[in-house]
């Protein structure tokens, strides 16, 4: 596995996002950036070899900003909270 990292772009606030794509022999990988800790795509071969991805992830930073969703987030709006299941 070989893990690179890029720079992904620089939000309105003026910080630096970065992309961290963590990849395997076979050409799959995941991409991650540290917005959100959200993940930006997954890259997997199909059923016929072709590499796919399977994520919804946005191209930009400016788009994860002017989204209305949390697509790809890892963290959201529980985050140090504790969650209780009512059986």
């Amino acid at each position: 596995m070989q893990i690179s990292c890029e720079n992904f772009g620089i939000t309105k606030l003026g910080q630096t996002v970065s992309l961290f794509r963590l990849s395997h022999e076979d050409g799959s990988y995941v991409s991650l950036i540290n917005y959100g800790a959200a993940v930006q795509a997954i890259v997997v071969p199909d059923r016929n070899g072709n590499q796919t991805d399977v994520c919804l992830g946005y191209n930009s930073i400016m788009e994860y900003e002017n989204a209305e969703d949390y697509s790809g987030a890892t963290i959201g709006r529980c985050l140090n909270r504790e969650i209780r299941i009512r059986t």
